[in-house]
């Protein structure tokens, strides 16, 4: 059974990098955020940190690619309602604050799970452009 559903998270990612590729950001995140194996608030960090360590090897194999993935994608989100936005009212800096927080959650994961350094630099440099 453990097979069946690593498989279908597999399959998940690979239509997550798809749609991200497409620059289709929104749906890339939904998809993201369907996988349920990263961390979006704070309060979820540790959580996810047990479970990434109970995940299959296959799995654990793709989630530097999957962290560096979603920070692109909400950069691209970023970019978008930045460009998009006639004026920064307090609900678009809200949304674009939110952005940056989720980025921010996901290399303190990165760090506690210790991702290859490669992808901890990826994340920070796309954080620090989210700025």
């Amino acid at each position: 059974m453990k097979l069946v559903s690593t498989l279908r998270t597999l399959m998940q990612m690979r239509h997550f990098f798809a749609t991200l590729r497409n620059q289709q950001f929104h749906e890339a995140f939904e998809i993201f955020k369907s996988l349920n194996l990263l961390p979006l608030r704070q309060e979820e960090v540790n959580e996810k940190e047990s479970c990434y360590k109970d995940l299959d090897a296959i799995l654990k194999e793709q989630i530097p690619a999957l962290l560096a993935g979603s920070v692109r994608c909400l950069y691209g989100m970023h970019v978008r309602i930045k460009s998009e936005a006639r004026s920064v009212d307090a609900s678009v800096e809200f949304h674009l604050k939110d952005l940056q927080l989720k980025a921010r959650i996901l290399y303190i994961f990165a760090g506690l799970t210790d991702m290859p350094s490669a992808t901890k630099q990826e994340i920070q440099r796309i954080r620090n452009n989210m700025i």
